[in-house]
């Protein structure tokens, strides 16, 4: 969907030319002028809505911050939005031949799950398990049946959660695992503690909060947080990592998974306001 007179993309209001190859997403609007200030010069700015987006470049390296606003249904317009500008000829709706690669990063902010990660500590998005539903939407190489071991170990960390949590309710969402581009782990990998994020579809129930109405399953925080998971490569003891659950926030799964089946590099690194343990 675009705007007939720019041929720019209808909710971020962007085309090819005005986004950076590495992007720097944020929750808040106010934060991409946080990030901008940091920029030495800046050539590009749009505001729509929560979508606010300011193109410039640092150090010689061109940059884009972009607010996401709140949700994975707005990281579903985020990611297919910036895909399609980039990668889809604006006059032949077809494909381009070469596609760009995105480094798409999200500075968030969660609640930490466990007794030991301090307040204003980072957590890095190792692996994440979505409660969303958004990729259930799109077929993707990380639903089929391929052997590949990464697209095995998201199964099988899903299936094993929803069997620790037992029995799942089934109303909600079946979850979906992810992880995190190991190119942007290992490069960000010691700027906090890595883990499991938990990404909810709300911010009260969903994440264990009641006001008014009564829980499902009230003690599910307490389920939660005792899940760990081995990421076993290739049944080798030397390249196991063992993951427990970190943190709740709403954005990550679906970065993770819509980004990462365009072909894209995530990575979500969170700062704990907040601890729920």
């Amino acid at each position: 969907i675009l705007h007939a007179e720019t041929n720019r993309v209808y909710h971020l209001n962007v085309k090819a030319a005005d986004v950076a190859d590495y992007i720097i997403l944020v929750g808040d609007p106010a934060r991409v002028d946080r990030v901008a200030a940091q920029f030495d010069s800046i050539d590009y700015t749009s505001v729509n809505r929560e979508f606010v987006v300011k193109t410039g470049v640092y150090q010689g390296l061109r940059i884009t911050a972009l607010s996401t606003g709140i949700g994975c249904d707005n990281l579903d317009i985020v990611v297919n939005e910036l895909d399609a500008a980039l990668n889809i000829d604006p006059e032949t709706r077809q494909v381009n031949g070469t596609l760009r690669k995105l480094t798409l990063i999200r500075l968030g902010t969660c609640g930490a799950l466990q007794s030991d990660i301090q307040i204003d500590s980072t957590i890095v998005s190792a692996a994440v398990l979505g409660f969303d539903g958004v990729a259930h939407f799109y077929q993707t190489d990380h639903d089929s049946d391929s052997t590949n071991d990464n697209k095995s170990n998201n199964n099988d960390m899903a299936t094993q959660f929803m069997s620790h949590v037992n029995p799942w309710p089934v109303h909600w969402n079946r979850p979906y695992a992810r992880l995190a581009s190991p190119v942007l782990l290992q490069h960000f990998g010691d700027l906090g503690t890595h883990g499991i994020t938990l990404t909810a579809n709300g911010f009260f129930g969903p994440q264990g909060r009641s006001i008014r109405l009564p829980l499902v399953m009230p003690n599910m925080n307490e389920r939660f947080r005792n899940f760990t998971y081995s990421d076993d490569q290739g049944n080798n003891n030397a390249s196991k990592t063992t993951w427990r659950v970190t943190n709740f926030e709403m954005e990550c799964s679906a970065l993770y998974a819509l980004g990462q089946a365009l072909g894209h590099d995530t990575l979500t690194m969170c700062v704990a306001i907040a601890n729920r343990y």
